[in-house]
C-alpha cells in the first residue's frame, strides 16, 4: 500500500525516473527509516543496516547530511530507553557508524574550506556577512518555505517546470485529504515508536534544504513521510468504514481509487 502511495505521488513519480543523486538519497533514507522500524518491533539486526544506510544516506547528497544527523539525533532521544535496553548492539552500531564517517573526517582535513565553496556555490545565506540572528531567523524561513503545505499540494511557480508535473502540486491535492487523516492517526498513537519515526521523518526532512534555500529536489525526502501518512490515512478510513459493516476490501478499493 504504502509503495504504491509514493508511486503515484508527483514530485516521487519524476524524480524516481531520474539518475540525480535527490532520488538516491531519498531512497536510502526512505530503507533507513524501514530497517530503524523493524529494529524497534524487536529485530535487533536491522539496527546494523540502518545504520549502513544512514551513512549511505549521509554521503550521497549534501542536505542529506543534515537530515540524518536531525533524524539520528530525535530518534536516539525518542527511543532512548529502547536503545539502553539493547545497549550492546547500539554500542556496536555506533563503531561501525564511526568506522564509516572516516573518510567524511579525512575529506575535511585534506579540503577544510570545501564545505563553505559549496554553500559559496549555491549563494547560501550562511556565508554572507549577515548577524547571526538574522541568519537563524532566514534558517526557519526557509524551513517553513520548505515545509509549507500549499507548497506541496497546490502547483507553485518556486521549482523549475522540468521538476514539477504541470497542473499537479509535488504531492498531489488527492493526498491532502488521506494525509490529515494519517496526521490524527498519528497524533492519537504518538506514544507508539513507529508513529513517532514517521513525525520525526516530517519535521526532519526540511532541515537540509533551509541551509540554502527552497526547492523540491533539495527537499524529497518529504515525500517519503507524507505516503506514510496516507496510508495511516487509508488505514483509519477502513476502520471506520468496517464499523459501518463495510467490507474492508470495498473500502480498501475505493480508497485506492
Amino acid at each position: 500500500l504504502y509503495i504504491l502511495l509514493l508511486s503515484v505521488i508527483p514530485a516521487w513519480f519524476i524524480h524516481s525516473r531520474t539518475a540525480f543523486e535527490t532520488a538516491l538519497a531519498a531512497s536510502f533514507y526512505s530503507a533507513f527509516l524501514y530497517c530503524y522500524m523493524m529494529y524497534r518491533e524487536g529485530k535487533i539486526g536491522y539496527l546494523y543496516a540502518a545504520g549502513a544506510l544512514g551513512a549511505l544516506t549521509f554521503y550521497s547528497y549534501s542536505p542529506a547530511q543534515m537530515v540524518m544527523a536531525v533524524t539520528a539525533a530525535a530518534l536516539f532521544i525518542s527511543d532512548f530507553r529502547y536503545h539502553w535496553q539493547h545497549r550492546k548492539s547500539v554500542l556496536i552500531m555506533l563503531g561501525t557508524c564511526a568506522v564509516m564517517a572516516l573518510p567524511y573526517v579525512r575529506y575535511l582535513v585534506n579540503h577544510p574550506g570545501e564545505n563553505a565553496r559549496h554553500l559559496l556555490i549555491l549563494n547560501s545565506y550562511l556565508i554572507k556577512s549577515t548577524p547571526i540572528w538574522e541568519k537563524i531567523g532566514t534558517y526557519f524561513k526557509l524551513y517553513w518555505l520548505n515545509l509549507n503545505p500549499s507548497y506541496w499540494f497546490f502547483p507553485n511557480d518556486v521549482d523549475l517546470i522540468r521538476h514539477v508535473m504541470k497542473g499537479y502540486g509535488n504531492l498531489g491535492l488527492w493526498t491532502l485529504p488521506l494525509v490529515v487523516l494519517g496526521l490524527i492517526n498519528l497524533i492519537s498513537h504518538i506514544k507508539e515508536s513507529p508513529y513517532r519515526v514517521v513525525l520525526i521523518a516530517l519535521l526532519a526532512a526540511p532541515t537540509g534544504a533551509a541551509l540554502t534555500g527552497q526547492g523540491v529536489t533539495r527537499v524529497l525526502f518529504m515525500v517519503i513521510p507524507p505516503a506514510l501518512l496516507a496510508g495511516l490515512g487509508i488505514d483509519m478510513a477502513v476502520h471506520w468504514l468496517a464499523k459501518l459493516r463495510v467490507d474492508r476490501r470495498v473500502s480498501a478499493g475505493v480508497c485506492l481509487a
